[in-house]
C-alpha cells in the first residue's frame, strides 16, 4: 500500500474542489483567484491534517486498507461540503472546471480502491491504486496553477 497516503491526500484535496463546479455564483459573493486560493488552501490545510491522522493500513491487510480509504472518503465528503460554499468568479471558473474534471476521475479510482479492498481483490486494488498514483500529479498541477498550492503539490501542509 505504498501509494495510500500520498494518493489519498491528493485525491482528498482534488475531490474537495469538485463541489465548486456545482455552486452557482453571483457577483456579490464570488471569489477572485487569490481569495479562492486562500480559502481553498485554508480548507485543504485542515483536511490534510485530518487525512494524515487516519491510521495507515498495513500492507496486504484488505480490512485495514478498506477502512483507511473508507475514512478518506468520509473526509472528502466533509471537505466538499465546506468547499461548496466557495464560489469562484467568472474569470476563474474555467480553471476550476478543469481541476474539477480531474477530481471526478480521481474519485472514480478511489471508489474502485475501496470496492476492491472490500472484496479482497488485490489485483483490482493494485490497478486502481496505480491509476490514482499516476493521476495525482495532474491534480497537483491544476491546483498549483490556481494558486491553491496546499491543495496541490504542497499538500503536506
Amino acid at each position: 500500500m505504498s501509494t495510500s497516503r500520498r494518493a489519498a491526500g491528493a485525491l482528498t484535496i482534488a475531490t474537495a474542489a469538485l463541489a465548486l463546479a456545482a455552486c452557482g455564483s453571483s457577483s456579490s459573493d464570488t471569489l477572485n483567484k487569490s481569495d479562492l486560493a486562500a480559502k481553498a488552501n485554508a480548507i485543504c490545510k485542515d483536511y490534510n491534517a485530518k487525512s494524515r491522522a487516519v491510521p495507515q493500513a498495513t500492507a496486504n491487510d484488505a480490512a485495514q486498507i478498506a477502512a483507511f480509504y473508507g475514512a478518506q472518503q468520509q473526509l472528502i465528503s466533509a471537505q466538499i461540503a465546506e468547499l461548496k460554499a466557495l464560489k469562484p468568479a467568472d474569470d476563474v471558473k474555467d480553471d476550476w472546471n478543469a481541476y474539477l474534471a480531474l477530481n471526478d476521475q480521481g474519485m472514480v479510482q478511489l471508489n474502485a480502491i475501496v470496492a476492491a479492498a472490500n472484496a479482497s481483490d488485490q489485483a483490482a486494488y493494485e490497478t486502481a491504486s496505480a491509476k490514482l498514483k499516476a493521476f495525482s500529479p495532474k491534480v497537483d498541477a491544476a491546483a498549483d496553477a490556481l494558486g491553491a498550492n496546499i491543495c496541490g503539490s504542497d499538500s503536506s501542509s
